[in-house]
């Protein structure tokens, strides 16, 4: 016994090479306890670990960290959903198993760590639940040389030529040859349920690169993925590694401005070569992501292991300081998250809706960072993929761009940003348009303008409804404004006895419900600069204004008790 364990210490010593793991703290998994060192401790990033004796996490202690690991001859490795294996260095299977459960991650840390030894590995992957045998999913292989016989249904696979921008027919599930890591490729279900592929080969691990195509875009809409569209830089990439990556930090590190994840909620259409709905794509920048039109949810920015996505490229030229390639590194690699097959967000956003009762959906957001400009902005900005459904929804930068994500730089007081929608079905009578949610815009007031009906409407109150009179495209309708509340003293405050009409394009009413009579009234803009002001000492009374059209107004009066109250409108 002495010598076989002298035997085990003696192999993991010659395959430990890296610096950081050589003479650290050993850590010896028994099967049932960690008998090495034995003073009841477990294992951090900083120690060895071996596996002595088969480790179960939902049995012997959940998530492991080491600096590097070793599975011994016969011994198994069990990670369950939600669990970890996070190594700093090597991975060594010794004759081993390691079994990855659905939901778990293993993640290594050095770029230049290995994943070796003659064990064997399984990797299971779960789908999102297929609507319909016909549905595809968007794979990649999180393993070193696994071919599309692990998808044991016998259907289509496909590829996307990113040169030609159109897709490619592979074959059925009895190909093999094997998937490349870092590529992504849509495999045809075989049954209408949630899918579990297993792989089989060692783990991919550091750096892994995959070429991009480019082309310039000239804002011509067409379907997405599509030959005919101008914006021809599309790539279908994929998650090599065995834990999910951050789409936003990929944006951020890479030539590519968005990431398109599939959700597979519509069915297949019927355009030869495209049967892919635009609809079911959520939308990623470097900061947020939204839902897909077709519904899913807000997405996390956490693309799991062995999920295939799409990517827009960018000129090289205006980032000569990112490669040119599309490259996946370690540094991208989270723990956990693993479970969004298909935000951390410190700025000032809102995700906004747009819903019928026919059960058209469709979501845009709004970002105010440093990084926004008034014309397009690469990896903050999304365009709008354009819709083969009954409803879209947009919003518009001052080069005409149709957004789904809009950064139009840091909010300081106002901004007005115009918003568009199509109707393309005969159904849709009426349309709410509400916030989902938003994220540090507590002292923001978010208003819908309705320039048809000339109405003014407070999201945050709740949602607007629009009614819908006939088909086609409205870009000139709707406006959303955002304006910081502003703070009030401790002697003012809102009265709703106080109501402010606008009675035609240069006059304003004034009219106190209560009959009390105001004998000082002042208008303001929202920088606080004075711009009416009155003695009327009436409790009713018209003011001129040359206030612009659209501008917020913030009134403040002044009583005959002394009181003073303020309000705010939206000159008309």
């Amino acid at each position: 016994m002495k010598k076989i364990f002298f035997y085990v210490l003696f192999l993991y010593a010659l395959s430990s090479t890296y610096a950081q793991c050589v003479g650290a703290p050993l850590y010896i998994w028994d099967g049932s306890a960690w008998s090495t060192p034995g003073d009841g401790s477990t294992p951090t990033i900083n120690d060895n670990v071996i596996i002595n004796g088969s480790y179960f996490s939902n049995l012997h202690g959940g998530s492991i960290d080491a600096c590097s690991i070793t599975i011994s001859l016969d011994q198994a490795f069990f990670l369950d959903a939600g669990d970890h294996l996070n190594v700093a260095e090597d991975i060594i299977n010794d004759g081993g198993l390691i079994f990855l459960n659905p939901e778990s991650s293993l993640v290594q840390i050095d770029d230049n760590a290995t994943v070796s030894g003659s064990g064997k590995y399984f990797t299971k992957v779960r789908t999102t639940t297929l609507q319909d045998a016909d549905r595809f999913t968007y794979f990649s292989s999180p393993t070193t040389n696994d071919d599309f016989s692990v998808f044991d249904y016998e259907n289509a696979n496909w590829d996307y030529d990113a040169t030609t921008q159109e897709w490619r027919f592979l074959g059925d599930g009895t190909a093999t040859d094997a998937m490349i890591p870092g590529l992504g490729y849509a495999i045809q279900g075989g049954n209408a349920i949630a899918e579990e592929i297993t792989f089989f080969e060692a783990y991919n691990n550091g750096v892994i690169t995959q070429p991009l195509s480019f082309d310039v875009y000239n804002n011509v809409v067409g379907d997405f993925p599509n030959p005919a569209a101008t914006d021809d830089d599309s790539n279908l990439v994929g998650n090599p590694y065995p834990s999910a990556i951050s789409a936003f930090d990929l944006i951020t590190t890479n030539n590519i401005s968005n990431v398109y994840i599939w959700n597979h909620l519509s069915a297949v259409g019927t355009t030869i070569g495209n049967p892919w709905v635009n609809d079911d794509y959520i939308t990623c920048t470097s900061t947020l992501c939204t839902a897909a039109p077709s519904g899913g949810g807000i997405f996390n920015g956490f693309i799991a292991s062995g999920q295939g996505f799409f990517v827009t490229a960018t000129d090289p030229a205006l980032n000569p300081t990112l490669p040119v390639d599309l490259t996946f590194n370690n540094a991208l690699r989270v723990i956990g998250n693993n479970n969004q097959f298909r935000n951390n967000n410190a700025a000032e956003s809102l995700w906004l809706d747009i819903t019928t009762t026919q059960g058209y959906e469709k979501q845009i957001a709004f970002t105010f960072t440093s990084n926004g400009t008034e014309n397009f902005d690469a990896k903050f900005e999304s365009r709008n993929l354009g819709n083969a459904y009954g409803l879209g929804f947009y919003s518009f930068n001052n080069a005409a761009d149709k957004l789904t994500i809009n950064d139009s730089g840091i909010l300081i007081n106002e901004r007005t940003i115009p918003l568009g929608f199509y109707i393309n079905s005969t159904t849709i009578d009426n349309a709410t348009i509400k916030i989902n949610h938003s994220e540090n815009l507590e002292d923001v007031n978010i208003y819908l303008k309705d320039n048809l009906l000339n109405t003014l409407h407070d999201l945050k109150v709740d949602g607007y409804q629009m009614p819908i009179t006939q088909t086609g495209e409205f870009n000139e309708r709707l406006e959303i404004i955002f304006t910081k509340e502003v703070l009030n003293t401790a002697n003012e405050t809102l009265n709703s006895n106080l109501i402010i009409t606008n009675q035609n394009e240069n006059q304003i009413k004034i009219n106190m419900l209560n009959g009390d009579i105001i004998t000082n009234f002042k208008i303001f803009d929202t920088l606080g600069r004075l711009l009416t002001e009155t003695k009327p000492n009436r409790s009713d009374f018209v003011v001129n204004s040359n206030a612009p059209k659209g501008q917020i107004l913030f009134i403040k009066v002044k009583l005959e008790s002394g009181q003073v109250l303020s309000n705010k409108f939206m000159k008309l």
